[in-house]
C-alpha cells in the first residue's frame, strides 16, 4: 500500500459493507479491516480527466466530488456499482469555486464546504446543507480571514464540525447551521477530523491524535444530572459507612459486645459496598405539571385602528410586499416605494399591462415582481427593473421565496408550482403538478414561504370553499390543513334584497361564476352605479346554440344603470352589454378599457347588445 499512500484523498467507513472506502486520485479502493485485504473497484473511474477529491457514503449511496473549479458531484449505487447521477456547476457551486469537502449525515443531508478562488488573498468560504438531490436547504458564510475548510464530520442531532486546516480551528455548527463554538486545539498543524462513536471527535495533527468530547447540550444536561445524582448517592453511602465505623469503635470499647452485633455491622457494610459498586439509575417517564408551563401567545385580532393611509387608484393591482424599512405597492401606472409613514419616496413606471404578485428576497436584497409571463427583480436603491425569467407556456399568478429558492404558482384549475434556484442564478429545479399541488377542480389562491414551510390557500370550484394547507417546502407533503369557511370572495355572496343601495363595487382576483354579476344586480334593484373588478375569465360558462340565441331561463328583471365602471375580463363585459340582462338608461356612462371594448363589440350582430350600446357614452 505504500505505492499509493501519497495519493490518498479520503477515507470513509461504510457500515453496511463493514469496510473502508479509500479514495485515490483516480481509483476507489475497498479495505476489509478483518481480512486486511484491498479490492479496487474498477467500474468507478473519474469523470473526464479530473481527479477525485472527497467521498462520503451511507446505506447504498456513495457521493464523490472532484478536485477542480466548478466541481462536479456524482452519486453511485454501492450494491451494483452503477452510476446514478452527475451534478455540474452551477448546481454544485458557482464559477471560480470548488467543493473542498462533502459529507453525508444520518438525516440523509449533505454538508458541502465551498471555497471561492476569485481572491487568493481573501478566500471566501461557506457551508451549505443540501438534500440528496443537491437542493440547498441552508447556507452560511464562514467568518475567516483565510484558510480552507477541507475537512468536516457530521455530529449527532444534525450538528457539524468543520476543520480549517490553515488556521487550525474547528468550527461547531448546530442543526440550523449556526456557528455555536470555535475550538483552537493549540497542537500545531491539523490535518483531519472524524467522529468516533457518538460523542468523540478525533483530530489528526502532524504527530499525534487529539480527542474531544463534544456532547450536545441535551446530552450534557443529562450527563450532568446523572453525575450529580451519582455523587449524592455515594455521599449518602459514605455517611452510612462513617456511622457504622463509629459504631464499631464504640463496640470495641464495650467488653460484652456480642458476636451478633459484629456480624450485623459487617453485613451492613457489605450491603453498602455492593450498592456503591452497582449504581444504576432507573428513569421513569417525566410527569409535566401544566401549571408550570407558560404559554406565550399574541392575539392579532382585532386589529387596532389604522393610523396611516394612502389613496390608491381603482385601476391599481392589489399587490403588496415589504421589508424592514419599505413597502412596495402598485399605484397605476407606477410601482411605488413607501416608507413607514406611507410616504412615496421612490417610484418607477410599470412597463406591462398586468402585475400578479410581489415578494421580498432578503438574500438578493431585492423585490421580485411578476406578471403572468415575466419575472423581474427590482433594486429598491435604484428602482431599476431587471427581467430574469420568461414563460411562454404557463401563466404566473403568485410568487414567494426562501433564502435559496423561488416558488411560482400558475393560474387556472389544477395549478402547478415551479421551484427555481435563487443563487447564483435562477434555474428550474422542479415542477409540481396536479394532483400533488391541488385537484383538477381546485386552484392555488396564494402561497407563502415561512420557516422552511409553504403555506397554500387552495380554492374549490364546486362549493366556493377554500382551505389553508401547510406543506413541506422540499417534498410538498401536506403537514396539516384547515377549512376556511368564511372566504373573502365575491363568489360567496349569499344573496338577499337591498332596496336602499345605489352604488355597488365588486372586486375579486378569482374567476367569477357565470351569471354572478346578475345575481348581484337582482339583490340591488335600485343600483345606479356598478363597479366590477376581476381579471379572470368566467368558469362553468354555458354555451349557447348561437350568438343570437337567448336562454329564457337566464332572463331576470331589468336593471337600470346610469354609470358602469368596468375593470374585468371580456366575458363579463360581453354579458353585461346584453339588453336581456341589463338595461342602461339613455346617455349612461360606461368606463372600460378601449381595446377590451373594441374586442367585445367588434362584428357583433346581436340586437340585444346593439340596443344597450346605442345608449352609452364611453
Amino acid at each position: 500500500m505504500l505505492l499509493f499512500s501519497k495519493q490518498i484523498r479520503d477515507i470513509q467507513w461504510n457500515h453496511d459493507l463493514r469496510q473502508f472506502f479509500i479514495l485515490l486520485d483516480k481509483k476507489l479502493i475497498l479495505f476489509d479491516p478483518v481480512t486486511r485485504l484491498f479490492q479496487e473497484i474498477t467500474r468507478i473511474t473519474p469523470y473526464q480527466t479530473n481527479s477525485f477529491r472527497r467521498c462520503t457514503c451511507r446505506n447504498d449511496r456513495l457521493f464523490i466530488s472532484y478536485w477542480c473549479q466548478e466541481s462536479a458531484v456524482e452519486c453511485i449505487q454501492i450494491s451494483s456499482w452503477t452510476f446514478q447521477k452527475r451534478w455540474l456547476s452551477p448546481a454544485t457551486c458557482r464559477a471560480n469555486e470548488f467543493i473542498t469537502c462533502i459529507q453525508l449525515n444520518s438525516n440523509d443531508q449533505l454538508g458541502l464546504s465551498i471555497q471561492d478562488e476569485n481572491n487568493p488573498f481573501n478566500r471566501q468560504c461557506r457551508f451549505e446543507l443540501r438534500d440528496l438531490d443537491l437542493n440547498i436547504l441552508r447556507t452560511i458564510s464562514l467568518d475567516t480571514i483565510s484558510g480552507i475548510f477541507s475537512r468536516m464530520t457530521p455530529l449527532p442531532d444534525g450538528y457539524w464540525a468543520l476543520l480549517n486546516v490553515d488556521n487550525n480551528l474547528v468550527f461547531l455548527l448546530d442543526e440550523q447551521c449556526v456557528v455555536i463554538d470555535k475550538i483552537d486545539p493549540l497542537h500545531g498543524l491539523l490535518c483531519n477530523i472524524a467522529l468516533i462513536g457518538r460523542h468523540t471527535i478525533v483530530i489528526r495533527a502532524v504527530k499525534k491524535l487529539i480527542f474531544y468530547d463534544v456532547r450536545i447540550e441535551s446530552q450534557q444536561t443529562l450527563d450532568s444530572f446523572c453525575n450529580e445524582q451519582r455523587q449524592t448517592f455515594i455521599n449518602d453511602r459514605l455517611e452510612q459507612l462513617n456511622r457504622l465505623r463509629t459504631n464499631v469503635e464504640e463496640l470495641a470499647c464495650v467488653q460484652d459486645a456480642t458476636q451478633q452485633n459484629t456480624n450485623s455491622i459487617k453485613t451492613s457494610i457489605d450491603w453498602i459496598e455492593q450498592d456503591i459498586n452497582n449504581i444504576r439509575f432507573n428513569f421513569r417517564p417525566l410527569l409535566i405539571d401544566e401549571h408550570l408551563i407558560v404559554r406565550r401567545s399574541q392575539d392579532l385580532l382585532p386589529f387596532p385602528p389604522s393610523n396611516q393611509a394612502i389613496e390608491l387608484t381603482d385601476s391599481s393591482y392589489a399587490v403588496l410586499a415589504g421589508n424592514k424599512q419599505h413597502v412596495l405597492v402598485h399605484r397605476e401606472p407606477t410601482l411605488c416605494l413607501l416608507d413607514r409613514q406611507l410616504t412615496i419616496i421612490k417610484e418607477t413606471p410599470w412597463p406591462l399591462d398586468d402585475i400578479s404578485d410581489i415578494c421580498w428576497s432578503s438574500v438578493l436584497n431585492r423585490f421580485i415582481v411578476i406578471n403572468s409571463q415575466y419575472v423581474f427583480i427590482l433594486d429598491e436603491r435604484t428602482m431599476v427593473l431587471e427581467q430574469c425569467l420568461t414563460s411562454d407556456t404557463v401563466k404566473w399568478i403568485r410568487v414567494t421565496c426562501s433564502d435559496t429558492k423561488i416558488y411560482l404558482s400558475t393560474q387556472g384549475l389544477g395549478s402547478s408550482i415551479f421551484e427555481y434556484t435563487l443563487m447564483p442564478s435562477i434555474v428550474l429545479l422542479k415542477e409540481w403538478k396536479s394532483p400533488v399541488t391541488c385537484t383538477h377542480n381546485e386552484w392555488i389562491e396564494d402561497l407563502k414561504f415561512h420557516n422552511d414551510f409553504l403555506g397554500l390557500v387552495i380554492s374549490r370550484c364546486a362549493n366556493n370553499a377554500a382551505c389553508f394547507e401547510l406543506r413541506s417546502s422540499t417534498t410538498l407533503n401536506c403537514l396539516w390543513s384547515i377549512q376556511l369557511d368564511d372566504v373573502c370572495s365575491i363568489n360567496n355572496f349569499p344573496g338577499g334584497l337591498f332596496k336602499c343601495v345605489y352604488e355597488v363595487s365588486l372586486f375579486d382576483e378569482r374567476p367569477v361564476e357565470y351569471d354572478f354579476s346578475l345575481q348581484i344586480l337582482q339583490s340591488f334593484p335600485f343600483v345606479k352605479k356598478l363597479i366590477i373588478t376581476t381579471r379572470k375569465a368566467q368558469i362553468n360558462e354555458r354555451r349557447r346554440k348561437s350568438k343570437n340565441d337567448v336562454d329564457e331561463n337566464l332572463l331576470i328583471p331589468i336593471i337600470l344603470l346610469n354609470s358602469f365602471f368596468f375593470q374585468a375580463h371580456e366575458d363579463y363585459l360581453e354579458e353585461s352589454l346584453l339588453n336581456t340582462k341589463t338595461c342602461f338608461v339613455n346617455n349612461a356612462y360606461l368606463f372600460a378599457d378601449r381595446e377590451l371594448l373594441e374586442k367585445v363589440t367588434d362584428n357583433f350582430t346581436r340586437d340585444a347588445s346593439r340596443l344597450n350600446c346605442s345608449k352609452i357614452i364611453h
